[in-house]
């Protein structure tokens, strides 16, 4: 069994001699396997069928066995080897692996690894970067690598590496107020504005006005409701206002 690339599964294998090979491909929107998520397989064979089911796509093959003794499965002790091969037949596997079952046997693979007396490049246990510290990215999304993590920091009112510098103000009564403005020398034909906010209180939240004061552009919070307000065309009627 081999994950063949990000959004495939291949499982080669033989049986009184004969050849089979099932491969399981993901289509879009569904999300690709190497997105540091984790995903389920599922693989069975018998006499008549086998069948391979990656994040409930299942693929199934008949198989052609005509003998009346049952098929064996190791049946000369041969290795079971997890996520790579001593011979190089296979690219090896970098990530985690977890909740192994074998004919309905949980594997412990710490125990396992535990066990081990050469070093293999395999750790016991699931590692998480994010965990080396209770907060690590200052309520931005903490992104897991192998042996990083990266910080998202477009949920959090922070930036920075680990979401660590402030870029927010509190606005303590509804009389406060901030003002920016533009650099004249910004020239744009589109106009994109985000902001994250929190309050328990109606009130605007931005207002865009020209020298003009029946040019302007607004978003406040009207009765628990967003409610956004424009006017571009000062020689004609302003925009309804529309509530999100």
């Amino acid at each position: 069994m081999e994950l063949t690339n990000s959004t495939a599964v291949t499982v080669i294998f033989a049986v009184a001699g004969e050849k089979y090979t099932i491969e399981v491909a993901l289509k879009k929107p569904m999300t690709p396997l190497n997105n540091l998520e984790y995903h389920r397989i599922y693989y069975k064979i018998n006499a008549k069928y086998a069948y391979l089911i990656v994040d409930g796509i299942m693929k199934q093959i008949d198989i052609n066995y005509r003998y009346d003794i049952p098929i064996q499965v190791n049946k000369d002790n041969t290795p079971f080897y997890l996520g790579g091969s001593p011979y190089n037949m296979f690219s090896g596997y970098r990530g985690i692996i977890r909740r192994l079952k074998i004919n309905g046997e949980l594997i412990d693979l710490t125990n396992i690894v535990n066990k081990m007396t050469s070093p293999s490049g395999v750790y016991p246990g699931i590692f998480s970067s994010c965990l080396l510290s209770p907060n690590p990215c200052n309520f931005g999304i903490c992104v897991e690598f192998f042996n990083y993590y990266l910080c998202q920091c477009d949920t959090s009112p922070y930036y920075g590496k680990n979401c660590e510098n402030e870029v927010g103000a509190v606005f303590d009564r509804p009389s406060s107020s901030l003002t920016y403005y533009f650099s004249t020398s910004n020239r744009v034909i589109e106009f994109f504005v985000s902001v994250a906010f929190r309050t328990t209180k109606n009130g605007l939240l931005y207002l865009l006005q020209g020298s003009d004061l029946n040019i302007f552009f607004s978003l406040d919070i009207y009765q628990n409701n967003l409610r956004l307000s424009l006017n571009f065309w000062p020689q004609r009627t302003k925009v309804a206002n529309t509530y999100m």
